[in-house]
């Protein structure tokens, strides 16, 4: 079994596994003022690092690299990690 870190919630890690639930944790994330890549380092590190660096076909050392406090993913990077999500960046109109 892959090494976790001192936080992982086995219950959480379970549910994380069916998509939808994974994408209401990541919005509500957001919606709760939580930096989008800081709602994904919870979501990875819940989800189990290794395991969705393969779900996502990216070196686990790059998926750690991504998640790190202060990070700069690229758009290409960040997107790779929602697609399995089916979610996407986008830009909204706050004018309208």
């Amino acid at each position: 079994m892959p090494k976790r870190v001192k936080d992982w919630n086995e219950g959480l890690a379970v549910r994380l596994k069916d998509k939808e639930y994974a994408r209401e944790f990541i919005l509500a994330c957001l919606d709760e003022g939580i930096d989008l890549v800081d709602a994904l380092a919870k979501f990875v590190r819940s989800y189990g690092v290794v395991e969705y660096a393969q779900e996502v076909n990216m070196p686990k050392s790059n998926l750690f690299r991504v998640i790190r406090k202060n990070s700069n993913p690229t758009l290409k990077t960040l997107k790779k990690i929602l697609a399995p999500l089916d979610l996407d960046l986008g830009l909204l109109d706050k004018a309208s």
